[in-house]
């Protein structure tokens, strides 16, 4: 088998549909966002030029969808109008959290976004490029692996000891 880090799916008739990149998938509640599916309805938009999509981390949720955008010459759109059309053409959990508007994304040579620089967090605690901070990844040492398939709503693991405010919890 060949692990190329790329993420697809086999329709029926056995076609290969190439959905993004393993790093490029954002984990939102339990929820795979691919970065790619975002960033073509962003782009659908005729404003925006180039858009690139990360995850962050989140308290709540492990990771939150943030987008960034680049806009064509002379265009307008807000971050509000962008999200607008985002909630017409996706499921509620792979619309971004957070729209920012950029004068420029930087670009490799092979024309993609580099995506390593928008990771990189505004502040506060360091994270790693798939969005967990340090902390996040401490707490899920302490649950192990099998009490995550008994968890649902509430966490109802036995070993818990953080009741109501479980950052397992949904």
């Amino acid at each position: 088998m060949l692990h190329t880090g790329d993420v697809g799916s086999l329709d029926p008739s056995g076609t290969l549909f190439i959905q993004g990149r393993h790093n490029d998938v954002v984990i939102r509640g339990g929820s795979n966002v691919y970065a790619a599916e975002v960033e073509r309805v962003l782009q659908s938009e005729p404003p925006v030029a180039r858009a690139a999509v990360v995850g962050a981390p989140d308290a709540r949720l492990g990771e939150r969808v943030v987008a960034f955008v680049q806009l064509a010459p002379g265009a307008e759109a807000t971050a509000e109008e962008l999200q607008r059309h985002c909630r017409g053409e996706l499921a509620r959990y792979k619309v971004p959290d957070e729209v920012r508007v950029v004068d420029v994304l930087e670009v490799s040579t092979t024309g993609k976004v580099v995506k390593a620089p928008l990771r990189e967090p505004s502040g506060g605690e360091p994270w790693s490029p798939r969005g967990r901070t340090p902390a996040a990844r401490a707490r899920r040492a302490r649950v192990p692996r099998n009490q995550y398939r008994a968890m649902s709503w509430k966490c109802t693991a036995a070993s818990c000891s953080h009741g109501d405010s479980c950052p397992f919890s949904l």
